[in-house]
């Protein structure tokens, strides 16, 4: 209770300190400062109309640092064909594929597969129920002209062919020759063909890997089993599909883990993750181990990092806490994001806990160096709000860009270099191309400047107000303090006379009765009291030992006067601080009331009891007496004015208000349970 006592104080004078109000306004302002207070910018640096379907795509085909722009048409009777830019407005030429984009993505893939700084333009067509591979070395004269092999032969699924767009990978072949072209064809509910492909640019030539049960995607080449030749790392997704006893006779309501060797073939027995739904996708192969992301949909299978030895061992799983779509690859780990919620899970190494970050939910992350500083920024787009969100490589410091409302629910984005050779950020969001600068901030290494320089002029107009404001209480305390001496004067005007009245009639008495001595004994303490009177005429407050001192002259007056004993009893706590400031006749109105009221009656002496005691957070003043209470007095009517317990009261609420320290009071007539003695008691209460 103590250490809430003296806390509470504490904190409200730090919430009040001009410091502690000067940082909050600071705060506030930082945060509504507009964007040049943020590390990086990101800049709408023009737009343009596309017509649909087209899409678009960059590339630096040439590798001069300027990319080509690419933008893929279909023809009037659905044929895929691409036009070739040097910028936005000069055609280089335009290339028709003779078949069908397997479907509206028009995926693209830009490969250098013989490794003389020119790009292929290669991607996957359908015509019929066969599949091919296309690509053309379009800036290289002496390169690949335009060429499309037949890979494979589709099976329908109720009359109709679902294939999807597939990625194309570089397979390498080291110092042999050329690299190859690996992919997969992503089929729906087809069973067949379900297999991974590496086509020979040169030869044209295809190999073929075994059924792989699911829809399948090629993920990482990585030599697993040190023979120097790449083994393919595949993504797997069982969609739940029936499958021809035929072709496998595996179960599409599970997922494999699967990695081809070189020749195609399985690496080790595929692994089954018995889960519908679920998908596994490669995160890498380190200290002789493979680390798998495993993911599930079910609430009793977890997602989880799945640990695999070269022979299709399971050595360990983690499960994750949350759903990821697919993994991202950095440099030493990877990165996992669970697209509906928005959990960003980092993994700096393979074996490394994952540190938790949030971006924006319902948005599919891709990874871009946008400012070329050799570290790669995260970006995202939310169809549902119509958001594009860039962060940095640590998932901080993000920037945003709101699309105009009713745009189509369809984007693609990528990186693009004109000529001045900064990296620029397209985004196509259906019909229309944006054009974007995404930098870092020239003002953000000032910031602490600014936010210094905010801190100091708040903090100077905190303190100007505040100065401003004790002015004003200082000019107000001074007119109180006028106007309750003109009061105290009134009181006071009242106090004395009513003393010296009281006084003088004892005066009197004795005169009357011939006790000369006793009048003289009686005019010397009166004179003697009347000194401390005077000494203290202009105060409304003096000590608790003035105020000790004072009545107890006034009783010794007082028995000189009645030639009685008055039983004056004391009971101040000796740990109260007899210098500390109390109204002026906090006792003394009371013993003198007790006294007139009291010495006129026979019986018991007269007893009057005064104490003074701490409680929490004041003193408390008690006065009792025996003389027979409120409304019993004996005294004649001619001698009792009536107005010191009045007046009293009036000069409680001057010392309340002029020391702002909280006051109360009562009375009560009390009657003694062993002698039948009916008395008066008074209670104040000074708070601090």
């Amino acid at each position: 209770m103590l250490k809430s006592r003296k806390l509470l104080p504490a904190l409200r004078n730090l919430i009040l300190h001009p410091v502690t109000v000067a940082l909050a306004i600071s705060l506030l302002i930082i945060v509504l400062l507009p964007p040049y207070a943020q590390k990086y910018t990101l800049t709408l640096q023009g737009t343009e109309n596309i017509a649909l379907p087209d899409k678009i795509h960059y590339a630096d085909l040439d590798s001069d640092g300027v990319s080509e722009k690419i933008l893929t048409k279909e023809n009037s009777i659905g044929a895929a064909s691409y036009m070739l830019y040097y910028d936005q407005n000069h055609i280089i030429d335009q290339w028709n594929l003779g078949a069908r984009f397997l479907n509206q993505d028009h995926f693209l893939f830009f490969l250098d597969a013989d490794h003389d700084g020119y790009l292929e333009i290669v991607n996957a067509t359908q015509e019929g129920d066969s599949l091919f591979i296309n690509y053309v070395e379009p800036l290289d004269p002496e390169g690949f002209d335009q060429r499309r092999v037949f890979v494979d032969t589709m099976e329908a699924m109720n009359g109709q062919f679902d294939p999807a767009a597939t990625e194309v990978m570089l397979y390498p072949e080291g110092a042999s020759g050329p690299d190859k072209y690996v992919f997969a064809f992503n089929l729906g509910f087809s069973g067949n063909p379900r297999s991974a492909y590496r086509v020979d640019p040169v030869s044209r030539t295809v190999e073929k890997s075994p059924h792989l049960t699911n829809k399948a995607y090629v993920g990482l080449t990585r030599d697993v089993d040190a023979d120097r030749k790449a083994e393919i790392l595949m993504v797997t997704y069982s969609a739940c599909n029936d499958l021809d006893s035929a072709l496998t006779v595996k179960s599409d309501y599970s997922s494999w883990i699967t990695v081809l060797d070189d020749d195609l073939g399985f690496l080790f027995p595929q692994v089954e993750i018995p889960s519908p739904y679920s998908g596994v996708a490669p995160l890498g192969f380190h200290d002789n181990t493979l680390y798998y992301m495993v993911r599930s949909r079910r609430d009793d299978f977890p997602s989880s990092i799945a640990a695999i030895s070269p022979k299709g061992e399971l050595l360990e799983s983690r499960e994750l806490g949350i759903t990821p779509v697919k993994p991202y690859y950095t440099e030493n780990g990877f990165v996992l994001h669970d697209m509906g919620t928005g959990q960003v899970l980092v993994f700096p190494s393979f074996t490394s806990e994952g540190e938790p970050h949030q971006v924006l939910p319902n948005a599919e992350l891709k990874s871009l160096d946008l400012d070329g500083d050799g570290q790669k920024e995260w970006l995202g787009i939310d169809l549902k709000q119509n958001e594009l969100r860039v962060y940095d490589g640590d998932f901080e410091n993000d920037v945003g860009y709101q699309f105009p409302v009713g745009q189509t629910p369809d984007f693609r984005m990528g990186r693009y270099f004109p000529e001045d050779g900064t990296p620029r950020l397209w985004v196509q969001m259906g019909e229309w191309e944006y054009d974007f600068q995404y930098a870092r901030n020239p003002m953000y290494s000032l910031k602490y400047a600014l936010y210094l320089a905010i801190f100091l002029g708040v903090l100077a107009l905190v303190l100007g107000i505040m100065k401003l404001q004790s002015e004003r209480e200082k000019q107000q305390r001074r007119i109180e303090t006028q106007i309750a001496e003109l009061q105290l004067k009134t009181i006071k005007n009242k106090v004395d006379p009513h003393f010296v009245f009281n006084s003088l009639n004892a005066i009197s008495e004795m005169t009357l009765t011939d006790n000369k001595m006793e009048a003289d004994a009686f005019i010397a303490a009166f004179a003697a009291l009347m000194r401390k009177t005077l000494h203290s005429s202009d105060r409304i407050a003096h000590t608790l030992a003035e105020e000790v001192d004072f009545v107890q002259h006034y009783a010794a007056l007082q028995r000189v006067r009645y030639q009685k004993e008055i039983d004056l009893q004391l009971a101040i706590d000796p740990t109260l601080d007899d210098q500390v400031l109390v109204p002026k006749h906090v006792f003394f109105t009371y013993v003198e009331n007790a006294i007139k009221h009291g010495m006129g009656k026979g019986g018991s002496p007269l007893r009057i009891r005064l104490s003074a005691t701490p409680v929490r957070n004041g003193i408390r003043f008690v006065v009792e007496d025996n003389a027979g209470g409120m409304g019993a007095s004996d005294l004649p009517e001619k001698f009792s004015t009536r107005s010191g317990m009045k007046t009293m009261e009036l000069i409680l609420e001057l010392f309340q208000k002029l020391n702002k320290r909280k006051t109360s009071w009562r009375y009560e007539n009390f009657q003694d349970p062993d002698t039948g003695e009916k008395g008066f008691r008074v209670e104040i209460v000074l708070m601090n």
